[in-house]
C-alpha cells in the first residue's frame, strides 16, 4: 500500500550573509492515511522548516531544497507548478500555525475568511460557503457559531482564535493536517482542550496529522509515533509508547528527563548541558557529541546513521543499546 506521505532524504538550506544555514539534513519519514506523527525537538532543530517544505511555503530565494523528495498520494510535490501547489495547499494539505493573531486577517470577519477559502477550493456559492463556515465553527466547539461569523478575530479569546484556525484548516476536508506548535501560546487548560479537539477530529474525519512541538509531554496520548529532531537531523523514530518506555538516543532521554512528573515532585529538573552546534557548519561528527554523557571517540569522527534498534524503532547513535537501558524519569505511560 502506498503511504499517504513519504519524505525521503529531504535537505533544506538557507543562504544568509553569514553563510549557508544547514537547516534540514536528509530527514526521512512516512505517514499512512489516518495516522498521526509528532515531530519533536528544541527551537532551531528544523521542525517547522520541514513542515513549510511540505506546504511549498519556504521563503524564496533565501531557502532552497537541495535534495530529497516529498511524495503525497504518490506524486512528488517538489515537481509541482505554482498552480498545482495552490490546489494542494488548503484542499489536500492544511496547516494550523502557532499564532492565530498573525495568521488571521484582523480586517475581515471570521465568516469572510472561512467563506473565501471554501469558495476558492470547493467552488460553491456564497450562501453555501457561509453555511459550511457555521458548521465548521460548530465542529470545533465555538458557541453560537452562526452568530459569531460576523465577529472579527480580536473579538474571540486566544483559545477560540486557535479553534477558528483549526476550522480554517479543516474547511476543505484535507487528507493531512499539519499543526505547528498550535498550543504554545495557550495556558495548560486551553492546551488540553486543543489536544482533545484535534484527537477527536482526527478520529471523526479520518485525516492524518503531523504535530510539531518542542514538548514531549503533550504528545504521549496524541499520536501513533514520534520523530525526534536535533540540529536539522532526525535522531530517533519510534512508536510513541516504545519511545517513552525505552528511548535509544541520548537527546530523547534528555528531553524525557527534563519533564516534570507528579511522582517526583521534589526532584530537580535535569537540563541538557551545553548548546546546539552552529548550523552554519556542516556536521562532521555526531551533532549531539558535545552535550552527550555517552560520547566516545567514534562519535567525534563521523555522524551516525539512523539504524534500527528494535522493530519500528530507529536511532542515530553508536551507543543506542546503552542509552536504551537507562530509565527515563519523565516517561509516564
Amino acid at each position: 500500500m502506498t503511504a499517504l506521505l513519504e519524505v525521503r532524504d529531504l535537505v533544506v538550506r538557507f543562504d544568509t550573509d553569514d553563510g549557508t544555514v544547514h537547516a534540514v539534513n536528509g530527514i526521512s519519514y512516512s505517514l499512512e492515511k489516518g495516522e498521526s506523527l509528532a515531530i519533536v525537538g528544541e527551537s532551531g532543530s528544523g521542525k517547522s522548516v520541514g513542515a513549510l517544505a511540505l506546504m511549498g511555503l519556504l521563503p524564496r530565494p533565501q531557502a532552497r531544497i537541495e535534495g530529497g523528495t516529498i511524495h503525497f498520494k504518490g506524486r512528488n510535490l517538489l515537481t509541482q507548478s505554482g498552480q498545482e501547489w495552490q490546489r494542494t495547499r488548503g484542499r489536500e494539505i492544511a496547516m494550523v500555525y502557532q499564532d492565530p493573531m498573525t495568521s488571521l486577517n484582523p480586517a475581515l470577519t471570521v465568516g469572510q475568511q472561512l467563506s473565501q477559502v471554501i469558495r476558492h477550493h470547493l467552488n460553491v456559492r456564497k450562501p453555501a460557503s457561509r453555511e459550511r463556515a457555521a458548521d465548521l465553527l460548530s465542529l470545533v466547539g465555538i458557541p453560537n457559531p452562526r452568530g459569531r461569523l460576523d465577529d472579527y478575530p480580536h473579538q474571540f479569546s486566544g483559545g477560540q482564535r486557535q479553534r477558528v484556525l483549526i476550522a480554517l484548516a479543516l474547511s476543505c476536508d484535507p487528507a493531512l493536517l499539519i499543526a505547528d506548535e498550535p498550543t504554545t501560546a495557550l495556558d495548560v487548560t486551553i492546551q488540553a482542550q486543543m489536544i482533545e479537539l484535534v484527537k477527536g477530529l482526527r478520529k471523526q474525519l479520518g485525516m492524518a496529522v503531523v504535530w510539531i512541538t518542542h514538548d514531549l509531554g503533550v504528545v504521549a496520548g496524541l499520536v501513533d509515533k514520534v520523530a525526534v529532531m536535533y540540529s536539522g537531523n532526525m535522531v530517533e523514530q519510534a512508536p510513541v509508547h516504545d519511545l517513552y518506555r525505552q528511548p535509544a538516543h541520548p537527546y530523547t532521554l534528555g528531553l524525557l528527563n527534563s519533564l516534570p512528573t507528579l511522582e517526583h515532585g521534589t526532584r530537580r529538573l535535569t537540563p541538557i548541558p551545553g548548546s546546539p552546534p552552529d548550523p552554519l557548519r556542516p556536521a562532521t561528527a555526531c551533532p549531539f557529541a558535545r552535550r552527550c554523557a555517552w560520547v566516545v571517540d567514534r562519535c567525534r569522527e563521523s555522524p551516525p546513521a539512523l539504524i534500527r534498534v528494535a522493530p519500528q524503532h530507529s536511532a542515530a547513535c553508536y551507543r543506542s543499546a546503552d542509552v536504551n537501558r537507562q530509565p527515563a524519569v519523565g516517561a509516564q505511560q
